[in-house]
């Protein structure tokens, strides 16, 4: 089934385990999509091309794979919960992609999930696998928890 809404924001309800191959490729006029924690599952394509700005997974999906090549008009993600892989091409031609915020349970990233991506920044905590992927790859990155200590210093 593919997604043929209105765009805005769309939130995946509750409940939803996967998001099907295609599903939101090519869609248009969107600016954030929000993935449920139910969700596991994202498949290949699922977002392929869709002009999203901004996608937030707050969810137990494992690995993302291909899910969001091409996405012109993305500037953000934000993967919480249980993602362990940025598998390969994850994110490939999203030429605009700036801000990229990972939890520490990530454990694995492709050397080409960002590819095409030239102004990543990567938000994680420091002293996990994210921040020696950004410096063994050349991508900026930011420690959020040193983030957190100088809110609270000021």
């Amino acid at each position: 089934m593919r997604y043929n809404g209105e765009g805005g924001q769309v939130t995946i309800p509750d409940g939803v385990q996967e998001i099907a191959s295609g599903a939101f490729a090519e869609s248009k006029n969107l600016n954030k999509i929000i993935l449920p924690t139910s969700l596991t599952t994202i498949r290949d394509g699922a977002f392929s091309g869709c002009d999203v700005a901004t996608v937030v997974i707050w969810s137990e999906v494992k690995e993302i794979s291909r899910a969001f090549e091409n996405c012109m008009n993305l500037k953000g993600v934000v993967i919480s919960g249980e993602t362990t892989e940025i598998a390969a091409k994850a994110f490939v031609g999203c030429k605009n992609l700036e801000v990229v915020i990972l939890p520490e349970s990530v454990t694995q990233i492709s050397e080409d999930a960002f590819e095409g991506c030239p102004e990543v920044t990567i938000f994680a905590p420091g002293g996990f696998y994210a921040e020696q992927f950004a410096k063994e790859q050349g991508f900026a990155f930011v420690d959020v928890n040193e983030l957190k200590r100088e809110r609270k210093g000021k």
